[in-house]
């Protein structure tokens, strides 16, 4: 053997398709060329090289997402995915071969959703059952072991609700005392999403007209412009008289493709978003009589729930305590299905049970 020569040994492993495969490995001598030979083997046997049965949980976890659900998901849902995986499954199941991963284990893993909110729980679940399937799939199990699995016990999902009279109050005095209140106004205006409302342009509103047109929104978790998530997300909606006047005192640039909430050239980034958020919040909190303590409150007098997500839910109640037409309802807040704007339209305020029990009283 010459000084540059190795040596070459071959060995066949089985794939997980049923098919053989021809490896190789050299090495200098002999025996470094059978230690590599073996250390090759052992990784298509775990999986490591090429997925099979053997292979860990956390190993086709990776690949699945890769593959299967990064090139057609957004980044927040990407993060989701990895926060269950991380939080719930892996430190259970991922040194585990999925082959081997039974119902009872994957019981084991979900009881930790004991307490939560259903539909966290259910979306979570769901994420893992999604894994199994392609394994199976691709037939790197028979069966899907999540298949049979039941949820525990959960919490039903905290409902958001409109904000009461008061808080409404509160809102509109303290909007107005706030750098970015109309960017939360408009959301209680016109029902806009947070990402809609933070991708308003200049050149979204029709001051003549009294209209807002909807057709971007900024991608959750990202300062990224997309399209809405359907095609009734792109809508047109009235504003009110009282919003656009506030508006209106704002300086409008002379290039009207200017961001309306942001350094003009770029939307108001999340981070930003959820300070100002927070920053209304303690204006409003002031306003209401809170207890501060050398300018902190110590004693809050809001429900520490709110959200702007209840803005919008406000708005759609506003709807239906004013009779608007479901379908119309539907259209203003840009859903795809009446019956997501049904569930607004079925939790009465006590301002229309009042009015109900008032006509009752006079048919009576």
């Amino acid at each position: 053997m010459t000084k540059n020569q190795t040596i070459q040994r071959f060995a066949t492993v089985e794939l997980a398709n049923g098919q053989k495969k021809r490896i190789a490995a050299r090495g200098k001598t002999e025996r470094e060329a059978l230690q590599k030979l073996a250390k090759l083997q052992a990784e298509y046997a775990a999986g490591i090289r090429t997925a099979n049965g053997n292979t860990k949980l956390r190993l086709w976890y990776e690949q699945w997402l890769e593959i299967y659900k990064l090139p057609s998901i957004t980044i927040a849902s990407a993060d989701n995915i990895r926060i269950a995986f991380r939080k719930y499954f892996l430190p259970l199941l991922g040194e585990m071969p999925i082959s081997k991963i039974k119902p009872l284990h994957i019981k084991q893993a979900v009881n930790q959703f004991q307490g939560l909110s259903k539909s966290y729980a259910k979306k979570n679940f769901a994420f893992l059952k999604e894994c199994f399937d392609a394994a199976r799939a691709n037939g790197l199990i028979i069966s899907n072991p999540c298949a049979d699995v039941k949820l525990p016990t959960v919490k039903p999902a905290e409902e958001r609700r409109a904000l009461t009279e008061q808080e409404q109050k509160l809102f509109l005095t303290a909007i107005k005392q706030h750098n970015y209140g109309l960017l939360f106004g408009i959301s209680y205006a016109c029902g806009l999403r947070p990402g809609e409302a933070r991708a308003l342009r200049w050149s979204d509103i029709d001051f003549k007209q009294k209209l807002v047109h909807i057709t971007h929104a900024v991608e959750n978790k990202t300062d990224n412009l997309k399209a809405p998530k359907t095609a009734a997300g792109i809508r047109t909606v009235t504003i009110p008289n009282w919003y656009l006047a506030e508006l209106a005192k704002r300086p409008i640039p002379i290039n009207r493709d200017a961001f309306i909430f942001g350094n003009g050239r770029t939307p108001i980034n999340e981070r930003l978003y959820k300070r100002s958020w927070h920053s209304l919040m303690r204006t409003m909190d002031i306003l209401n009589g809170a207890t501060l303590y050398r300018n902190q409150i110590i004693k809050s007098t809001l429900d520490n729930r709110l959200s702007p997500y209840y803005l919008r839910h406000t708005y759609a109640t506003k709807l239906a305590e004013h009779n608007i037409p479901l379908k119309e309802a539907q259209r203003l807040l840009g859903h795809t299905k009446p019956e997501m704007t049904l569930r607004f339209y079925q939790h009465c305020t006590e301002k229309m049970q009042e009015e109900t029990k008032s006509v009752l009283r006079d048919i009576i």
